[in-house]
């Protein structure tokens, strides 16, 4: 009996040293990820790894602590509680480094909430893309590493796990005392659990603000009077939103990257913008912006709470009914799957006539292999808006989404995996859908607008950085393709948002134009960031920065150009346009 005692203790204390291995494994691998990703931005090869192993060193000083405890503690159902915590942490962190890999954001459980409402989609998206191939192992890795963590044995050596308590219990000591320096991008470097629990953007503003928020915007709606009109004269218009499509892959408006020669041709050729901003993220802020006039998505709420287009439902004033008061047929095609967040309810919600997906029969009998969200390759989707083009019996406006150029950069022909690849291929059916317009004389009676939802969602580069400072994140492209037009390059200012307000005739809130020069073009611009969701970049003529959220205590994090009176008036606009959004949304919810 001693005998088979001891050689279970030798066995747990083994074990206990691999799991001591597993977590030095853990916080090597994510330095090493960062390090790649951070240092190469600034030239400084390995200058985080002492910030990212403090900042790390709360989170495994409480995961070393509950995994000791749970050798001490004698109690089976404690012990397995204690250890089945440790291993949900340890997931979250290994999946943390792997979003930050693959998509340059954090684990959050808002986007987890948001984005998993379909589990069958989601499954299907990474077996369509391969991701399950090559982060299989990785997964593995992880689901072995959890199981050892439950299944460890818990024999003898009492004292040393007691000594390790108390290490982990200097290590949090240490973690409140010893701090990291600090950084602009620190929202890279910190622990994913204090990532998850940054609670600016939930900060509510006074209720003196909001009584006050409110009575204006209930005050300008009275007076607003707006009626859908097309500046484009009763032309047919498409618009083209391209996937990830960003500054850093064209040689006309960065110089890094040769990757979109025929876009870049069709751009001077025509009209092209210099300054157009994104109003954040991902696609469904762009959506949002472009359709809606949405200036950002930031609601008062924790990230964990946000729905799918939230702040975007029952709105009054959007493009496609703007444009069906005018007299057109609107439709929407995207060859993704429409169920995915929400986006067919949401576009249905807000006015298109016509909405097609995934399910398109074209797409349907085509036999294409689907990439990511349930999609064909690009080119069916520009033949699908051909066929439009040639049977419609009346104005029309239809937008198009591609997806073939959505992470992980797919060549959805060749299968290849190459970011080049894919823009490249983009850049040729694009081109092409162009010409095959100009081929049955469209532009005689018909404007192409082609634009970007979001930058790419890869590390911006030093030299990106460089070249367009804090709009690196926000900057992207937009062509005008209009019969007539001079060749034209915009250099001012412009927004997404600012599309529905050029297409609206209204007595006021109209900013800016995308088509000439009109409203107030002192007007500032926002961009939410996904990196950091508690801030806000905001682009002024008069200068930039970036306010911090934190309801009534935000705060500019740092500026440039821009006065005291000037910063104040923006975070009043911020927080003007967050609380009537809020109450726009909660107006929706009552009425379902």
């Amino acid at each position: 009996m001693f005998e088979r005692l001891k050689i279970s203790s030798i066995f747990s204390l083994i074990a206990f040293a691999i799991f001591l291995a597993l977590l030095y494994f853990s916080i090597d691998y994510r330095i090493l990820e960062l390090n790649e990703t951070f240092s190469a931005a600034i030239g400084c090869d390995g200058c985080f790894k002492r910030s990212i192993a403090l900042h790390d060193l709360l989170f495994f000083g409480v995961v070393l602590l509950l995994i000791a405890l749970s050798f001490v503690i004698r109690a089976w159902f404690v012990s397995i509680a204690l250890r089945i915590l440790s291993s949900v942490l340890l997931i979250g962190y290994w999946a943390d480094v792997f979003i930050m890999r693959e998509f340059f954001t954090r684990l959050n459980l808002g986007d987890v909430k948001r984005y998993g409402t379909d589990p069958s989609l989601v499954l299907r998206h990474i077996e369509n893309t391969g991701l399950l191939e090559i982060y299989g192992p990785y997964t593995a890795l992880m689901i072995a590493g959890a199981a050892f963590v439950l299944l460890m044995p818990a024999r003898g050596f009492s004292s040393l796990y007691k000594l390790a308590s108390v290490l982990a219990l200097v290590m949090i000591g240490a973690s409140f005392f010893v701090k990291p320096t600090s950084y602009v991008h620190d929202w890279g470097l910190v622990n994913y659990v204090q990532s998850n629990m940054a609670a600016g953007v939930s900060e509510p503003y006074s209720t003196e603000r909001e009584v006050i928020s409110l009575a204006e915007y209930n005050k300008s709606r009275t007076q607003l009077a707006c009626r859908g009109e097309s500046p484009m004269a009763g032309k047919n218009i498409i618009l083209l939103i391209l996937e990830s499509w960003s500054p850093y892959q064209s040689e006309l408006l960065s110089g890094i990257r040769d990757w979109t020669p025929r876009l870049d041709q069709l751009a001077k050729d025509n009209t092209y913008f210099t300054q157009m901003y994104a109003s954040g993220f991902s696609t469904n802020e762009g959506l949002m912006s472009l359709l809606a006039g949405n200036a950002f998505l930031s609601p008062i709420k924790s990230f964990h709470a946000v729905r799918p287009f939230e702040t975007a439902w029952k709105r009054e004033r959007t493009l496609p009914l703007y444009l069906s008061e005018a007299g057109y047929h609107t439709r929407f095609i995207t060859n993704g799957n429409l169920k995915f967040s929400h986006k067919g309810k949401w576009l249905n919600h807000i006015g298109f006539d016509r909405v097609d997906g995934h399910d398109l029969p074209l797409f349907t009998n085509s036999g294409q292999r689907r990439l990511h969200f349930d999609a064909v390759p690009d080119a069916l989707l520009y033949e699908a808006a051909f066929q439009h083009t040639r049977s419609a019996d009346q104005p029309y406006f239809m937008v198009l989404e591609n997806v073939s150029t959505h992470h992980p950069y797919i060549q959805p022909e060749t299968l290849e995996r190459s970011q080049e690849l894919v823009f490249r291929y983009m850049d040729n059916t694009v081109a092409n859908f162009y010409e095959a317009l100009e081929g049955i004389n469209f532009f005689d009676n018909g404007v192409l607008m082609i634009v970007s939802d979001h930058r790419a969602m890869i590390p911006m580069t030093k030299q990106e950085v460089d070249i367009f400072g804090r709009a690196a994140a926000s900057r992207i492209p937009a062509i005008i393709v209009e019969k007539g037009r001079a060749p034209t390059r915009i250099d001012r200012p412009v927004h997404q948002s600012d599309l529905v307000s050029s297409f609206a005739a209204c007595n006021s809130d109209s900013p800016r134009s995308w088509f000439h020069e009109k409203g107030d073009q002192d007007a500032c611009l926002f961009h939410a960031r996904g990196d950091s969701r508690d801030v806000i970049d905001v682009f002024c003529p008069a200068g930039h920065g970036s306010i911090v959220l934190a309801g009534e205590n935000s705060r500019f994090r740092d500026s440039e150009g821009l006065s005291e009176d000037m910063k104040q008036a923006l975070l009043d606009e911020v927080a003007y346009k967050r609380i009537v959004g809020d109450y726009q949304h909660a107006k929706y919810l009552e009425s379902r």
